[in-house]
Formats: structure tokens, sequence, C-alpha cells
């Protein structure tokens, strides 16, 4: 049994069969039916897995997953991908923004009454400390992502509640790229007084940091403050530090875990023989569980490539758990129990 009585099943409607955490959606109307057809309910811990630790907390310079998926709870961005349509960009920060017509102005127009965890309350100052720092990162700050936005020529913060990127030329990719997870906002007091925010952890994220235990986990609990009504419906979020895969799918399928990632790829050759399972019928099981999207590529009955995200462990109606795994060139479904 997870913890706080979070069952498999519950979580699969809270998160909406997305294959994102249930956290990710907080400006869809509140009470909205999900996908699956059920209303999400408040309580419980979501538990979920990466292959180490953090080797620090600032996100503006770091590249590795073990950082963000355990700290992107405590943090929000300007703007960011629709769960629900990866396509679309939707609100966070900014409630919306305009494009000067030769497309070098974006004007971000910042929601009001928005808090970081340690109180002080969200200003356009904070915004046009992080982006300056991702764009022209101080001496000793390294920006994995100041490449990136090298078309970004300044940024100004007019008032306390607008912030304006002006470019050296348009760039259409830019609200794209600055959607993406590592763009979020640290409070400018704390960037002042420590440089970085290595040690630190203060968002305005649906989730505040709760405790670390090197070698083991990281947890964060629900923001009574978070600006958004209503959410989150969690009240907290549990990372463990698995280093060996085999370990992590046991303790899922044990039910320790409620979320766990599988990257499975076929490299080279072509698999020809599937083994128990058919190609549609793994296409079939993605669809049903809406937990993969343009990973799947197939050619005939060739497999080139499988790299589903939170996918490949899946449940079935009945809530047992589908196992894809490759071996020797053959790929096999097992079906077994789970935990409720």
């Amino acid at each position: 049994m997870a913890e706080g009585g979070l069952s498999r099943r519950r979580l699969m409607g809270m998160a909406a069969g997305t294959g994102l955490a249930a956290w990710a959606a907080p400006y869809h109307l509140a009470g909205a039916q999900t996908p699956a057809g059920e209303t999400p309910k408040y309580g419980g811990v979501l538990t979920q897995d990466t292959f180490a630790d953090p080797p620090h907390f600032d996100l503006h310079q770091s590249e590795t997953i073990t950082a963000l998926l355990p700290l992107a709870p405590c943090y929000s961005r300007l703007i960011q991908p629709d769960p629900f349509d990866v396509d679309k960009l939707i609100p966070d920060l900014a409630e919306r923004w305009d494009i000067s017509k030769d497309g070098k102005v974006y004007t971000f127009h910042l929601r009001r009454g928005v808090k970081f965890h340690h109180g002080k309350p969200l200003t356009a100052e904070d915004v046009k400390a992080s982006w300056d720092r991702i764009i022209s990162p101080p001496k000793g700050v390294f920006s994995v992502r100041k490449l990136i936005f090298e078309a970004i020529g300044g940024i100004e913060a007019p008032d306390a509640q607008t912030v304006r990127f002006v470019l050296k030329r348009p760039n259409w990719s830019l609200l794209t790229n600055m959607g993406h997870g590592w763009n979020v906002i640290f409070p400018k007091d704390i960037l002042d007084a420590k440089g970085d925010m290595k040690r630190d952890v203060v968002g305005t994220g649906p989730f505040k940091f709760k405790q670390y235990v090197r070698g083991v986990s990281l947890e964060v609990e629900r923001n009574p403050d978070y600006h958004v009504k209503g959410r989150p419906y969690l009240d907290g979020v549990k990372t463990f530090f698995i280093p060996d895969a085999n370990t992590a799918v046991n303790a899922y399928i044990a039910g320790q875990l409620l979320l766990h990632e599988v990257s499975l790829e076929v490299p080279g050759g072509e698999i020809v023989a599937l083994g128990e399972i058919s190609i549609e019928e793994i296409e079939k099981l993605m669809e049903e569980l809406r937990v993969a999207r343009d990973y799947l590529r197939s050619e005939g009955e060739r497999v080139r490539s499988i790299n589903a995200r939170y996918a490949h462990l899946a449940r079935t109606a009945s809530d047992s758990v589908k196992v894809i795994t490759e071996s020797m060139g053959k790929w096999r479904v097992t079906e077994m129990e789970s935990a409720k």
C-alpha cells in the first residue's frame, strides 16, 4: 500500500492517464472531469523514483532529470506546456502574454497574489533576476541553456506585474523553449544573498520542500498557500533514489512506487518476432492508457524503438500490471497482480 492510502487506481484517476504527475495541470478548471471520467480526490502521497541523487538543487545550472523530477513540483515558470496537449502552451505565472508585430518584443503579464514559499510576494523583479542569470549568468554560475536563448537581447520590468523580453531578432521557438521545466522562477532576494540555489528550494509551486535524505529520497509537501484555488490534490510527492533498474521495477510491482519511468530502446538491428505480444497489442495498450505519444515507431513487423515515459509498466482495467520487457530480441508482456 502506498503512503497516505493513495492507490494506483486512484492515482490514475488523478493523473488522468496522461503519463504526467498529478500536479501538472494547475490551470484546468477545478472539479473538471478527468479523461477517465473520474473526479480527482484530495489526499495521498505520490511515490516515484529516479536513478540517482540530484547533484544540487539549482535547476538553472542542472541538466539531469535526477534534479528536475523531484524538484519541479516546487516551482513555476512563466508559461508551461498543457499536460493534456503538449503541443499547446498555457499560463503558469504569466496569466497572458503579447507579441509585437515584428516578433521582437514579448510582454508577459504576471498573476497577482502569488507568493514564494518563504512568504515573499512574486514580482517582475524576481522573473527578471531569474531570466537574467539564464541568458547572462554571473561569474560562478553555469547556465546550461544560455545558448538556446541567445536571441534575447534584454529583459525589462517596467512595473511589478509586467516583464518584457526584447529580442535581437525574431525567434519563433522562444515560447516553446521558455516552457521547458528547467526555466523556473527563483526569488531575487535569495539569489542576491547567496548567488545560487544549490542548497535552497524556494519556489511558488504547488509543493514545498520537506526533507532530503541523501541516497534515499527527497520529499515535498502540499503548499497551503498555492495561488491556484483548490490545488494541488496530493498531500505530497516523495522521490526515491534507486540506481538499480530491477530494484525499481520490483518496487513498482510491489506497490511501493506509484510512478516509474521506463525507457526501452532497441539498438541497431531489427526485431522480427515479438514473442508473446504483437505490435498492434502494444499500440492498443499505449493508446488505452494514454501513457505514450509518438514513441512507438514500427514498420510492418519490424520494431525500431519503443521509448514510452511512465508507461511500459501499465495497469489494465483489473488493476493488474503489464510489464513489457525485451530479452534476446524478443518482446514479452508479463501480467501480474499489483498492489491496490
